[in-house]
């Protein structure tokens, strides 16, 4: 089984160490590297690393690409787009947030990191504007981690421009396999206080047809009853033959 939560490189682990004892770090990923013939590329701006770049070393069979509950994002518009999320109660330390283009051959993405307490960002708007990248081609990400822990949380997003972003009542979710796939199954199920598994309250065949590699394959299910940390497992039928298997955690507020 490959799990996404061993997937995150050493970079996310330092950077969040530094934000938690309040030092301003440089956010881009050194497995990333900026194109240097653009103005756009990508590199430290303020708070965040944001761009362009030529070349991404890491690779997986599978990587989680966004999940939000609401984006809605105008490129024309030249307003910061609101980002917003719920936190989970106890220990969590920083929000890792990640923006990625969800085309093939697209090498866009943004880094930065949120304090531990905050629940929103001022994301500002200039790049994705200057690149005209609209809302359907673009993925978001926030994650968390409780101290002492391996596993990373994730938190749904709220993202958009110029006033507070409304919940849709379900999560739209992006998934990238490095496989040409036959199908997806995905299954949710909550988490008990203890961490345990209970019954799944969601099982669904994607039954797309094709899911070709590299390309992004996009889907999304109703937010469950109840509050709470959710685990979310994808398996996958490659179609060459064989299976590969994912999960992730996410974390529901009761009143959001």
């Amino acid at each position: 089984m490959m799990n996404l939560f061993c997937k995150q490189t050493t970079w996310t682990v330092v950077l969040l160490v530094l934000a938690a004892n309040g030092v301003v770090a440089d956010e881009c990923d050194p497995g990333l590297t900026g194109s240097p013939a653009s103005p756009a590329a990508y590199r430290q701006r303020g708070d965040r690393c944001e761009g362009i770049y030529a070349l991404q070393v890491n690779s997986t069979q599978i990587r989680l690409a966004s999940m939000v509950e609401a984006f809605a994002y105008d490129p024309e518009d030249p307003q910061a787009l609101q980002v917003t999320w719920a936190r989970p109660a106890g220990d969590y330390g920083p929000v890792r947030l990640r923006a990625q283009s969800l085309q093939p051959n697209s090498y866009y993405r943004m880094d930065t990191t949120v304090g531990a307490g905050r629940t929103a960002y001022e994301w500002p708007s200039d790049v994705l504007a200057s690149l005209k990248l609209p809302a359907s081609t673009v993925g978001v990400l926030a994650w968390t981690r409780l101290a002492g822990e391996e596993r990373d949380v994730y938190l749904p997003l709220r993202v958009s421009q110029g006033k507070a972003p409304a919940g849709g009542g379900e999560y739209q979710v992006a998934v990238v396999p490095d496989h040409r796939l036959r199908e997806i199954h995905v299954t949710l199920t909550p988490l008990d206080a203890a961490g345990a598994l209970r019954p799944p309250v969601f099982e669904r065949e994607l039954g797309y047809g094709l899911y070709m590699a590299k390309e992004a394959t996009v889907f999304s299910f109703a937010r469950p009853d109840g509050g709470g940390i959710y685990q979310v497992d994808i398996a996958c039928e490659i179609w060459s033959g064989g299976s590969m298997t994912t999960s992730f955690t996410f974390y529901q507020s009761e009143d959001s």
